[in-house]
């Protein structure tokens, strides 16, 4: 049991007291050795060592109970307890050599020392794990009770009545044995208990900062402006409470929009932090071209960013007048779907990914198309095309090229959802694995009659 404990100690977190009683239970391993060896060494010391290190092993208890339960150390004058018992013994081995009698009065101390740790255990129990406490409780009463028992059976029987002898003495230490070894079991689940707690309580506080991030994230998503020559509809579907994707929609010069759209790898709150980054970036760079606006964001999350953290981004501006200007960087290409029945066309030229490479080696084309009344376009970050089904098949580019062109006629709403619908059926409702976001526009060159707020499905 002793070992069991330290490699508890060694490899998992414990809390105080959890140390005195592993002291304990070693002190306990000397008392025990000392009564399988008592035949090879003089009386006394077998006798003063015996008593002594019951004592101490007790006493070394009560205080990890004290320091477990209340962090409070136990007053000094117990451990005086131990060597209180030297002269005890040896008075009842030179004096009055009476063992019954010695040994009635060391299990009654013995006892006692025992109701005070289950007494200390009860004043100070966890509602959280009130059950555990009151087993361990209910077993330290009963291991103090047997302790009480066999010595009265001492007592009052003769010294060679068949409850002392033979292999009822020896039955007595096996169920001495068990009962302590049952009590090193339930110390150990204790110690793990309140270190589940904590990790639940640690994990409580987690979520509770994830839920603040998440609705801080959002509300920086939620609200964007209409442009009046475009119709544009959001998809943002972020695996956990915070996302690595970020779009973006937002006025740029002259009466023009920009759509942002951004994928930093991973999930979770360090790709959340590279989205909050660029959106501050986003905001501060409204003069700046789209091609200085992508070096911009390279340049931060270069300096900025782990070397395994990057991000894939498309950043596009729309006038009034249909001219469509791309950039992309490591980013799935822009979709624009023809109004006049068509093949959708593919647009993005060479890019690198943002926060790999220094700006003079980092490369951005931007690419020009020149939008008709009714054209559709789509943003799209690899969550949508990257999702597998249950035979590790990739739904794949092909088959969302061939989705879009299939259904064009539908409004920007039902396309985006009848394509999640469809990605979901190819995958068997396997669940997502990364974030999905999808912007989607259409152009509309008839100016409305005034601008409309709105904030993504």
């Amino acid at each position: 049991m002793a070992l069991s404990l330290l490699y508890y100690m060694i490899n998992y977190k414990t809390y105080k007291g959890y140390g005195f009683w592993l002291a304990a239970t070693f002190v306990l391993s000397i008392t025990f050795a000392t009564i399988l060896f008592r035949p090879l060494m003089p009386l006394w010391i077998s006798v003063v060592l015996t008593n002594s290190t019951a004592v101490l092993v007790s006493v070394l208890r009560l205080d990890g109970i004290h320091r477990f339960t209340r962090d409070h150390k136990l007053v000094i004058i117990y451990y005086s307890l131990p060597f209180a018992t030297i002269p005890f013994s040896l008075y009842f081995l030179i004096v009055d050599d009476n063992v019954i009698l010695r040994n009635l009065v060391s299990s009654f101390f013995l006892a006692i020392l025992t109701f005070m740790q289950s007494a200390e255990l009860y004043r100070n129990r966890r509602r959280e794990n009130s059950k555990l406490y009151s087993a361990t409780i209910l077993l330290m009463i009963s291991y103090g009770l047997f302790i009480i028992l066999r010595a009265l059976t001492w007592f009052f029987y003769s010294r060679d009545s068949l409850l002392v002898a033979g292999v009822v003495h020896q039955l007595y230490f096996l169920i001495i044995t068990v009962f302590e070894m049952a009590i090193g079991i339930t110390w150990l689940m204790m110690n793990n208990q309140r270190l589940e707690t904590e990790l639940l309580e640690k994990n409580q506080i987690i979520i509770q900062d994830l839920k603040v991030a998440e609705r801080i994230q959002k509300q920086m998503f939620s609200e964007y402006t209409v442009p009046p020559y475009l119709n544009i509809v959001v998809k943002y579907i972020p695996h956990s409470h915070v996302s690595g994707d970020i779009y973006k929609i937002y006025p740029y010069e002259n009466g023009t929009y920009n759509l942002f759209l951004g994928d930093s790898t991973g999930h979770g709150v360090a790709a959340a932090l590279a989205t909050v980054m660029a959106n501050i970036i986003l905001l501060e760079e409204r003069q700046s071209t789209l091609k200085q606006i992508m070096e911009h964001l390279n340049e931060v999350f270069l300096r900025n960013l782990p070397d395994e953290r990057y991000m894939s981004a498309i950043l596009t501006n729309v006038n009034q007048q249909g001219e469509l200007k791309a950039i992309i960087a490591g980013h799935p290409p822009l979709i624009v779907i023809p109004a006049n029945g068509d093949d959708p066309i593919i647009l993005g030229g060479k890019s690198t990914l943002l926060g790999i490479l220094p700006t003079p080696i980092f490369t951005v084309e931007e690419t020009r198309y020149n939008l008709m009344p009714g054209d559709k376009a789509i943003l799209y970050t690899d969550g949508i095309y990257e999702r597998d089904n249950l035979e590790g098949k990739m739904f794949g580019l092909n088959k969302l090229r061939r989705f879009l062109k299939e259904n064009r006629d539908h409004d920007l709403d039902s396309l985006l959802s009848h394509l999640l619908e469809h990605v979901n059926s190819y995958t068997q409702s396997k669940v997502a694995d990364d974030d999905i976001t999808l912007v989607a526009f259409e152009y509309i060159p008839y100016p409305l009659s005034e601008y409309v707020e709105t904030s993504p499905a």
